[in-house]
């Protein structure tokens, strides 16, 4: 009997949630219309306008979709705004993959997950504002979103997920928190844009490829605490100058700083073990180099 009226409360819930969604219809400007809607959730319901405008109301988490799934696909080219309701307590996967012409979103505070790919290739995008709540994001979350400028990640995230800013070839700023101990796979590769990121002291790994092609990259001073160094994790990174390693790292990957032609200062501590194949080929304004004593292991040559 108790599961029963459970049911029926659930089902009441809904119908009103989605009875919300056609009331906000109608009292909407008259020039606005509703051209769509449904559900996206157990208690939550999407409604796209005539405006351009795609509003996720109700409570709790939405669901995931593959590509092909996602309930609002057919509008994915005229997506400009996205209202996303107080209570909604995730973004989930694809949810706004390829909305290219999106250019203004709201993610209220009761967010605390941004599910995979959930803005990748929503490449009009210039800026978008992360509430504290939010304490993960998936993979590929904003990947190619080109026109990407600026974001603050809140403190609380602890891995800057992979592929998650991949291709934002216009990002020039990135605000990381204390909590922040991994930069994932790739996870700015192809930033273009990017000069200068401050690493948090916590971060303990830098994983392959994590700023690969970063052809602005001139500072990303390393702390204390980074224990490894990814292969290709800075390769192409013409513009950086110095590399200085701290001693809490103990081995760094294949082709690490390979075609970092702007780089002519390297200091490897004492504590570095192995080091890959490739670290340092093609560096060819490299000039002053100091290696410690500590190194175990070389895959190859160092420097070419």
């Amino acid at each position: 009997m108790k599961k029963a009226l459970k049911k029926l409360a659930g089902a009441f819930i809904f119908s009103l949630l989605l009875a919300t969604v056609f009331i906000l219809s109608v009292t909407s400007v008259s020039a606005v219309e509703p051209l769509e809607s449904g559900s996206c959730g157990e208690n939550t319901a999407w409604r796209f306008d005539s405006d351009g405008t795609l509003y996720i109301v109700g409570e709790g988490y939405m669901y995931s979709f593959a590509e092909s799934e996602i309930p609002w696909r057919n509008y994915s080219k005229r997506i400009e705004k996205v209202v996303i309701d107080d209570g909604i307590k995730n973004i989930g996967d694809n949810a706004f993959f390829d909305c290219s012409v999106l250019k203004e979103i709201y993610i209220p505070n009761t967010v605390e997950a941004i599910g995979f790919a959930s803005f990748k290739g929503c490449s009009s995008i210039s800026y978008i504002s992360i509430p504290y709540s939010v304490k993960s994001f998936d993979m590929h979350t904003f990947q190619n979103c080109l026109s990407l400028k600026s974001i603050v990640i809140p403190e609380g995230v602890e891995t800057i997920n992979y592929c998650m800013f991949a291709g934002c070839i216009d990002l020039e700023t990135v605000s990381l928190p204390d909590s922040v101990k991994n930069i994932g796979w790739s996870a700015f590769s192809g930033c273009t844009s990017l000069k200068n990121i401050n690493l948090p002291e916590g971060v303990e790994n830098i994983s392959n490829n994590a700023f690969s092609g970063c052809t602005s990259l001139e500072r990303a001073p390393l702390h204390n605490g980074v224990k490894s160094i990814g292969y290709s994790a800075f390769s192409g990174c013409t513009s950086l100058f110095e590399v200085v390693i701290p001693s809490s790292v103990t081995s760094i990957g294949d082709d690490a700083f390979e075609n970092c032609s702007g780089i002519t200062r390297v200091v490897i501590p004492g504590s570095v073990e192995d080091v890959g194949n490739a670290v340092f080929s093609n560096c060819t304004a490299l000039t002053d180099v100091t290696i410690g004593n500590g190194i175990k292991s070389i895959s190859g040559s160092m420097f070419s």
